[in-house]
């Protein structure tokens, strides 16, 4: 099931996000990339943020300030929508150990 959070931000639609990462069955510290692209509502990439994080046994968060208008007056008004593009399993088990038994692609 898809849901959709409709999220009215401040007069110059500035909003912030926070991405939670996690990985319990973690046995070694694990270097993972994230990219999150921001999409106006024809599908085109707005805004792109991205970075690197080190996992361990305990989550990690990231905090991302989109300023919207602030930072780019010619935004249209409209509906963005947010996506975190990820990659699936079977490329983590080609890349070797490290998946929890049970888990495969």
């Amino acid at each position: 099931m898809k849901t959709r959070n409709l999220y009215a931000g401040d007069t110059q639609g500035s909003r912030s996000f926070t991405l939670d990462f996690s990985y319990p069955f973690v046995e070694s510290a694990q270097d993972i990339t994230w990219r999150l692209e921001l999409l106006d509502a024809r599908g085109n990439i707005v805004q792109r943020w991205q970075g690197i994080e080190r996992l361990t046994d305990a989550p990690r968060k990231v905090n991302i300030d989109w300023a919207a208008r602030s930072a780019d007056p010619s935004l249209a008004d409209g509906v963005y929508t947010v996506r975190m593009p990820g990659r699936g399993l079977r490329l983590c088990e080609e890349q070797g150990p490290g998946l929890p038994d049970g888990l495969r692609a």
